[in-house]
């Protein structure tokens, strides 16, 4: 024992301090996990990071490292009294101590893990074992040699199974739900190529760093012995045992819990399965998603090529980085518009597509055997939305050129594109078909403006119009299926092969399947939140998920899912408040052509389906937010070449109040004079053109 002043500083005071720095941190680290796991917020508990928690710094955080740090340098300065050059000694002691504290801080400053791990095992596995008193034998030297592989060879595993692990930045981030994924450094990818560990490699692997780990504890605690001649036995008192105790308990208790979890989510599973009536999976995707349709990659293949030449027809009214301007409210001159449509009308690659699209649109391949949420391979709905915003500037040229039959070809391709994407391989298809449905919309107004297609056509569109606003409900429930397929996949992929597929990673992570024996946690935490998903799901339609609830939870993937959701079911209400709305202007525009007038009032109206109030129409002057070239200034730096201009147009218009519920007189979008943004859902024609 080591007494100065009122301190007394012992073996086995450093020994339990040593493993309260570990197994304190499983300990809390389990308590904090099973709060997760039943769904307790304990992001709340803390604010900024976890670090600074009260919990990690008493037990196994920066708190317990500090203190034992502090210890065991006491420990040896003192210890060096008994040295034959003591004196000499202490002072080794109390300036390495110095080189010691101002290289852990250099490495910190550069944010240098590595170099923080490596000048603390070297000064504490070697340099301070060796300064303890005593001439050096061949039996202590082999102590601190044993203890410096054991410890540095188990950090250095634990170190790159981490690297290649799914994890986040710290406990902060995983509360607040924002995994990252981390590139591991080149040495760890030397170690893993060079002894070849893949799949269940890892948990021996992993295995093999905690037996190096528990060498390097033994070989401590014999030197610490050793320098206060003790009995090594003397160490592992009942402070340590209990702390050793509870780490099996919480061990153990986890795995008792996960398994528990697991039956609570195949219950969970097959009452989805009941719910939808066929298995929310990939293989049924796929079968629905060929139904009646075989794949055509060369058809695709040869759009892809189309679609590469054809997008450089409205580059000039583009501005790269800043602003891509719409072109149903994008103003251009009369010189503009003559080129723009003679561009269209002169390229072969534009017809060409315009031709491909003219029929039933053939199924793309995709790859079902891993998630289609955001499939790499799934190029379709972006070819479609491409040609869909193309088709608009076509049509927006069309009183300048005055071809409305190509026009009128143009928009039924845009309809046979969204039509294609009412199919269901995944959620990324009916998220493109609410753009693209908008965007046709769009062009139905500005050929309703140019006073394109006859009246049987425009009676047709009507009739569509309706069967669209009557189809748009089996359209969201095959959405809503295809989105509970896909998050559960990815959530499957992540925690089976240690990372969901639609992110692009250069490497292939750690599989956590690898470590569940030895972290339960990790199981009964994901089993729960796959739970909590399932759960969720279990309703008829978007608008029934317990979105906001949810979100309240600290639960990883469920959360996530819950935030989309919510973005998720406005589109489609928004979208069924745009059917409603151009299906009343398309009724006014035949009222128009047959009797040579537009009505003044509509009784009845069909109700807004954010208030269920009526939607609301005006024949007269209307508010428009349009976006127009702005003069080059002689200092062009930070200039922006598009600026938005409020006015007001003669037109009739119908619309809903749209999702915030305020009547902003069909205003959608950011509107500069009233510094506001306004969610109004219209159609709108503008007369007198």
């Amino acid at each position: 024992m080591v007494k100065t002043g009122q301190w007394k500083v012992t073996a086995q005071t450093l020994f339990f301090l040593l493993t309260l720095s570990g197994t304190g941190a499983y300990i809390v680290g389990s308590a904090v996990v099973a709060l997760c796991a039943w769904g307790i917020p304990v992001d709340r508990a803390f604010s900024g990071d976890f670090e600074a928690a009260p919990l990690f710094l008493i037990f196994g955080g920066a708190g317990a490292v500090f203190c034992f740090l502090c210890l065991l340098g006491l420990f040896f300065h003192q210890k060096c009294r008994e040295s034959h050059v003591g004196l000499l000694m202490r002072w080794y002691v109390v300036w390495t101590s110095l080189l010691f504290l101002l290289a852990e801080g250099g490495a910190w400053m550069a944010e240098s893990g590595p170099g923080m791990a490596g000048v603390a095992l070297v000064f504490l596995t070697v340099v301070l074992p060796l300064s303890a008193p005593g001439r050096p034998d061949w039996k202590r030297i082999a102590l601190v040699c044993c203890n410096f592989l054991g410890w540095s060879g188990g950090i250095l595993v634990l170190a790159v199974t981490g690297d290649f692990a799914l994890s986040a930045t710290d406990f902060g981030s995983l509360c607040k739900m924002s995994v990252c994924y981390r590139e591991p450094a080149a040495f760890s990818f030397g170690i893993r190529d060079f002894l070849r560990i893949s799949g269940g490699g890892w948990g021996w692997f992993f295995l093999a760093g905690l037996l190096l780990l528990l060498g390097g504890y033994l070989a401590s605690a014999a030197l610490w012995a050793g320098a206060d001649r003790v009995n090594m036995r003397r160490l592992f008192g009942k402070g340590v045992l209990t702390l050793w105790g509870a780490v099996v308990f919480c061990w153990l208790f986890s795995l008792g819990m996960a398994a528990y979890s697991a039956r609570q989510a195949e219950a969970a599973w097959l009452a989805l399965e009941k719910r939808f009536g066929r298995p929310p999976t990939m293989a049924t995707l796929k079968r629905e998603f060929y139904r009646d349709n075989v794949p055509d990659p060369e058809f695709w293949n040869r759009v892809k090529r189309l679609a590469g030449v054809a997008r450089q027809l409205t580059q000039d009214y583009r501005e790269q980085w800043y602003f891509i301007p719409e072109p149903r409210w994008f103003r251009l001159s009369p010189e503009e518009l003559k080129k723009l449509s003679s561009d269209f009308a002169a390229s072969e690659a534009w017809n060409e597509w315009v031709r491909l699209f003219s029929g039933e649109l053939p199924a793309e391949e995709l790859n079902f055997q891993t998630s289609v949420l955001c499939n790499e391979s799934s190029a379709a709905p972006e070819l479609i939305r491409a040609f869909c915003s193309l088709a608009l500037w076509r049509i927006a040229s069309t009183p300048a050129g005055g071809d409305r039959a190509g026009a009128l070809r143009c928009y039924r391709s845009m309809k046979n594109g969204c039509r294609y994407l009412e199919k269901v391989p995944n959620v990324i298809y009916p998220l493109v078909r609410f753009r693209c449905e908008s965007l046709r919309l769009d062009a139905l107004e500005l050929l309703l403006e140019a006073k394109a297609g006859s009246n049987t056509w425009l009676q047709q569109e009507a009739k569509e119009l309706r069967e669209l606003r009557e189809r748009d409900a089996v359209a969201e429930g095959q959405g809503f299926f295809a989105y509970v397929a896909g998050v559960l996949n990815v959530m499957d992929s992540a925690t089976h092969t240690g990372i969901p597929p639609v992110t692009q990673l250069s490497y292939q992570p750690l599989c956590p399947r690898a470590l569940r024996f030895f972290f339960p946690q990790f199981r009964w935490y994901c089993s729960a939140d796959r739970t909590e998903l399932m759960r969720m799901c279990d309703v008829p339609t978007f608008r029934s998920m317990r979105g906001m609830e949810v979100i309240e939870k600290p639960y990883m993937f469920s959360r996530q899912v819950a935030i989309g959701v919510v973005s998720i079911e406005k589109k489609f209400t928004i979208l069924r408040a745009r059917y409603r709305a151009m299906e009343v202007l398309a009724a006014v525009e035949l009222h128009k052509r047959e009797t040579g007038a537009y009505p003044v009032k509509i009784e009845p109206m069909p109700p807004d389906p954010f208030t269920g109030k009526p939607l609301q129409y005006r024949f007269g002057d209307c508010p428009v937010l349009e976006s127009s070239r702005r003069a080059v200034p002689a200092d062009a730096a930070g200039y922006h070449g598009y600026e938005m201009l409020y006015r007001k147009v003669p037109a009739v218009q119908v619309w809903s109040v749209g999702p915030n519920g305020i009547d902003e007189d069909g205003l959608g979008g950011y509107d500069e004079a009233a510094r506001r943004q306004c969610d109004d859902i219209r159609a709108i024609m503008r007369i007198g053109k």
